[in-house]
């Protein structure tokens, strides 16, 4: 009895073939069921998300995920047959092609004869400051809450992952079926609650069973109390207002707090003193911990006053560089042939003008 495929799937096939890199249709199905056969058990039913694996199941297949005997393969095709009048989303299934089609083209920008210069010259290294300028972006586009825009700035970080993968790929590393399957296992392992047995009930429960597995795959010993390695990672990962917020946090819930918020001004202003005597008589270097110091410190005023000193320095950006258009908008000369009192003038009319707006 032949199966019927959809069109999508019937397209992915073809496609394969013309590849090379199978013969025949059998041949596509099969690579795809041999990926499946160690995670049906998780789809419970869901027979779209099954045949969105299998759209994806060559790529996997290579991944070395190997089939134990025929009787498996046709138990996944009875299940198919019993559920293929259950349709696939066509929503979902534009998806996956708009996601194909991504794919494909950063694929051409990196192929070796006919691709981009520029992309073809980029490595994993050299493309970093490009995935931290679209992760801001998208920060930013969501704060400013305009959706097209979030959905533009979510479109370029995706396309550092295809790249970074596509990069990956060409050196024979990884490739970005290796990412999802990665990250949709990871998913799937640290939520036991929901693909499990597990009880939580609540956001801490949740976060407790996370650290917990987390800590059993690293093979680590998992110390809740330990904070050490948490604190580690904030600072090695996060930009360090970010970090140095998320530090004071942690730090605060285990004990290592001020009695009272007179105690935290006295700490920055002894901070503020040490830092005005280092600038006076010590070495950068000691200068630099010193405002480090006292940077820290009013890290930890913003927390009693519960205000965010990332977003609040953001707020300032933003307002100086509003400001500085103003100004730069109303200027008749060159700004450095104004005198400092004339420029303060400026920046008191364009304050005006932006309170007024």
């Amino acid at each position: 009895m032949a199966l019927s495929l959809p069109p999508e799937l019937q397209q992915f096939a073809e496609r394969q073939i013309a590849s090379g890199r199978y013969t025949s249709l059998d041949e596509v199905l099969l690579a795809g069921l041999q990926a499946l056969v160690e995670r049906e058990q998780l789809y419970q039913g869901r027979f779209e998300e099954l045949r969105h694996d299998i759209l994806l199941g060559a790529a996997q297949a290579e991944q070395g995920l190997l089939l134990n005997t025929s009787e498996e393969i046709s138990a996944i095709r009875q299940r198919l047959r019993q559920r293929h009048d259950e349709p696939l989303s066509t929503h979902r299934a534009d998806i996956l092609a708009a996601l194909e089609r991504l794919i494909d083209v950063i694929a051409q920008l990196r192929h070796p004869e006919t691709g981009c210069p520029w992309d073809l010259a980029q490595t994993p290294t050299s493309l970093i400051p490009y995935v931290i300028e679209e992760a801001y972006e998208v920060v930013d586009a969501i704060q400013g809450g305009d959706q097209e825009a979030i959905a533009e700035e979510l479109g370029d970080l995706l396309l550092q992952v295809v790249l970074q993968a596509q990069v990956a790929s060409d050196s024979g590393d990884f490739d970005l079926g290796t990412v999802a399957t990665g990250i949709a296992d990871k998913m799937v392992r640290r939520h036991p609650h929901v693909f499990a047995d597990t009880s939580a009930t609540t956001p801490a429960e949740v976060n407790q069973n996370w650290d917990r597995i987390k800590a059993e795959e690293k093979g680590i010993a998992h110390e809740p109390n330990k904070l050490t390695p948490k604190l580690t990672k904030y600072s090695r990962t996060l930009p360090p207002l970010m970090a140095a917020s998320k530090i004071s946090v942690k730090a605060a819930k285990a004990g290592f707090e001020w009695d009272n918020i007179a105690s935290v001004w006295d700490k920055f202003h002894e901070e503020l003193d040490e830092f005005r005597a280092a600038l006076a008589n010590e070495p950068k270097e000691n200068q630099q911990a010193e405002l480090g110091d006292l940077l820290f410190t009013l890290v930890n005023l913003a927390r009693w006053y519960d205000l965010d000193p990332s977003e609040a320095l953001q707020s300032t950006n933003r307002r100086f560089i509003q400001r500085f258009a103003l100004v730069e908008g109303v200027a008749e000369k060159p700004l450095d042939e104004y005198s400092i009192e004339e420029l303060e003038a400026l920046w008191q009319r364009a304050k005006a003008q932006l309170a007024e707006s």
